[in-house]
């Protein structure tokens, strides 16, 4: 049985705190443990939970304590839930700010209901979720600082992750490492977006040869060709 996912929300706008919590308490698999009207609010009912949530869905526009504040803070702060921020601010020129400080995802509120529950467990099992078109951002806007972010081990990747790029590396294509992982071809393509943009890499041929450096498959291991 999958692990409950347990779940906080952080935003001032009370009927739609209300009207969010009410549907994902429906859902199975998930649980709202913590709601908040206000970034201090949040953060001081974290530090009182001995289990804060996995997730934390976060506005940005909040008094005492808006949304970047709150994820500065949480920097600092022991084993942090992972944060997906919703909000109506939503453009995609605060991408890579909302990812320098520590966003695992970033949603506009007029994100339809399947979407939220897929990121959310996508987040939840994965470690992040961002659209193709937020990594094509976030590889505009972070390049000139992309060393500073450099992952220079395989202990910032996933499980996951670490399978698809196994699976990369024997020449499998994204319809086959769908097949072979039983995922979507279009999570699939996520996973290989975020691999690149975690180890820096432009191409597959980077992938290829960090998971070499890395010591993630051995030489011996690829397939040249592929019948």
């Amino acid at each position: 049985m999958d692990q409950e996912i347990l779940l906080g929300l952080a935003d001032d706008d009370r009927l739609f705190l209300d009207f969010l919590q009410e549907y994902l308490a429906g859902i199975d698999g998930f649980r709202v443990t913590l709601t908040a009207e206000t970034g201090d609010a949040c953060l001081a009912e974290l530090d009182r939970m001995a289990h804060r949530p996995h997730i934390l869905i976060l506005d940005l526009n909040m008094p005492e304590g808006n949304g970047l504040e709150v994820l500065r803070r949480l920097k600092s702060m022991a084993q942090p839930p992972r944060v997906v921020v919703m909000s109506t601010m939503y453009a995609p020129q605060y991408v890579g700010q909302l990812f320098r400080l520590g966003a695992h995802a970033f949603l506009s509120k007029s994100v339809d209901r399947q979407t939220l529950v897929r990121v959310l467990k996508e987040v939840h099992h994965c470690g992040q979720w961002w659209s193709p078109e937020q990594v094509e951002t976030l590889r505009q806007q972070l390049s000139p600082r992309l060393p500073s972010y450099h992952l220079p081990s395989k202990d910032g990747l996933t499980k996951r992750e670490i399978e698809i790029l196994r699976l990369v590396c024997q020449q499998l294509s994204t319809r086959e490492i769908a097949q072979e992982l039983f995922l979507s071809p279009k999570t699939v393509e996520s996973h290989k977006s975020n691999l690149m943009m975690k180890t820096a890499v432009r191409n597959i041929v980077g992938l290829v040869i960090y998971a070499i450096q890395q010591q993630i498959v051995h030489p011996g291991e690829i397939l040249l060709l592929r019948k």
